[in-house]
């Protein structure tokens, strides 16, 4: 009873939020570039963003009638406002949740996890980078939702493990959340990158970042995460740990996996096939977003059967429905100026503003978006004026849209990333053990972002324009 008084209390606020935030962009007084549409696109598209935020109601309700309200309201034409559903970027993520779904159902994924575990554990530190190194494997050949396997399979190893609310157990469901998320920083993700790429080709149309581009050009963001889990394994004399079972656990869990199937081998053999596909991208000049347009659904195709129509019934098609939702306020919000009317206001502010400096102030604009709102209302409101404001100060977008994917992780609230939060509700953590070390992480991470990242920027020559 008293969980459903406090979620209502928490909905009721929520509301208030949204309602007011609503009723204060329609007071805010109209000039010649603050329009009327750009009024009623701000209060419509902001709106949708809070509802979403707050989880007020079920994501696909606002996300379908958002561009019903730009064209009934006479912000865009109807060409415009559904544009989203007719980009590859919609129907790449969509073959991306197939082939995700597809590859966890056949088994595969879980294989992979556990012949990492085994091969590279044995000592509570040992499985700690192991596990790593398993969100660093899944989350390249996974691209989306793959968090949720690390974070299940993390606290199936607590469990089993014997952790309850400790030292052991705060530690391992910690660094299970970074495997889980850190590699969306490194590995290319259909659901974010693509996304910010296609706003910010709405003010530079030549813009593209390869799957290879972000690897390489965030390589540091792995160097980031394994040194601040070295940091943590010190902080908690962690080599002092006992990890019962140790070695000969993980390999039971593998055996009882039994011989790899037929069916997981035409996974890896598909697996394999995607990843050439997208590694020699630079030399054939096919889109890796083709990829995830025709493979996915080959998984489903009589003959190969990796998954089956199960695969398309655990789409969440709330989430895919908002992607494209983010996809529209960018379109919209550029065809009538409203990118530029943001990116005018802070290049006045950040005037003179080096371009260290720039990239530390999105990084603590982002961080307040995650804080407020959510990294999605992110992505769909920073990228564009970002990138506008970058080329006015005759900055290459790339660094801008790279240090927004930073931004995403820079979160202390288990509410402000849903992975995180699902992590949090295992029980195995408290609020303050999970504040103090996302905090730290925070820091640590913008310490090296200066120090190492930029000047990583900067020898690459992709900096300025």
């Amino acid at each position: 009873m008293q969980a459903g008084v406090q979620i209502e209390k928490s909905k009721l606020i929520g509301w208030i939020v949204t309602i007011a935030t609503a009723i204060g962009i329609m007071c805010i007084p109209l000039s010649e570039a603050f329009t009327p549409q750009i009024r009623l696109f701000a209060m419509l598209s902001i709106t949708v963003i809070c509802i979403v935020a707050f989880d007020l109601m079920d994501v696909i309700i606002p996300s379908v009638l958002l561009p019903f309200a730009y064209y009934v309201f006479h912000v865009v034409p109807i060409n415009i406002a559904y544009s989203p559903f007719t980009t590859e970027t919609f129907w790449m993520i969509l073959g991306a949740f197939v082939l995700t779904n597809a590859l966890e159902e056949c088994g595969i994924l879980m294989r992979i996890a556990y012949w990492i575990i085994k091969t590279c554990g044995g000592t509570y530190n040992r499985t700690l980078y192991a596990l790593y190194l398993v969100g660093l494997v899944l989350g390249i050949i996974c691209f989306c939702g793959h968090y949720l396997l690390l974070i299940s399979l993390t606290y199936g190893i607590c469990k089993a493990m014997g952790f309850g609310k400790s030292k052991e157990g705060t530690l391992m469901m910690m660094v299970g959340g970074i495997a889980a998320l850190n590699v969306k920083l490194f590995a290319y993700r259909p659901a974010t990158m693509s996304i910010m790429v296609s706003q910010v080709q709405t003010v530079d149309p030549g813009f593209s970042v390869s799957f290879s581009d972000q690897m390489l050009y965030n390589f540091p963001s792995v160097l980031m995460a394994l040194s601040f889990i070295w940091i943590l394994t010190k902080m908690y004399k962690s080599s002092e740990f006992v990890l019962p079972g140790g070695k000969q656990y993980f390999e039971e869990e593998y055996r009882k996996l039994g011989k790899m199937s037929f069916t997981e081998k035409k996974a890896l053999v598909l697996l394999i096939v995607l990843m050439g596909w997208i590694i020699s991208e630079p030399f054939h000049h096919i889109s890796a977003n083709y990829s995830f347009m025709l493979l996915p659904w080959l998984c489903l195709a009589p003959g190969i059967h990796i998954g089956s129509s199960a695969s398309i019934k655990k789409i969440n098609l709330g989430i895919i429905f908002f992607v494209a939702t983010c996809l529209g306020i960018g379109i919209v919000g550029t065809k009538l100026g409203f990118t530029q009317l943001i990116a005018g206001h802070l290049a006045e502010m950040l005037s003179g503003v080096g371009s260290t400096s720039f990239l530390y102030v999105l990084l603590l604009v982002g961080t307040l978006f995650n804080l407020i709102l959510s990294p999605g209302a992110m992505m769909a409101v920073l990228p564009a004026p970002f990138a506008q404001l970058s080329l006015n100060l005759g900055m290459n977008p790339l660094p801008s849209l790279l240090t927004i994917i930073y931004s995403t992780d820079f979160v202390f609230l288990p509410h402000e990333v849903p992975a995180y939060l699902i992590m949090f509700g295992f029980g195995l953590m408290t609020m303050k053990d999970f504040i103090k070390l996302h905090l730290m992480k925070m820091v640590w991470f913008a310490l090296l972002f200066g120090l190492v990242q930029i000047p990583y920027w900067h020898f690459f020559n992709i900096m300025m324009r």
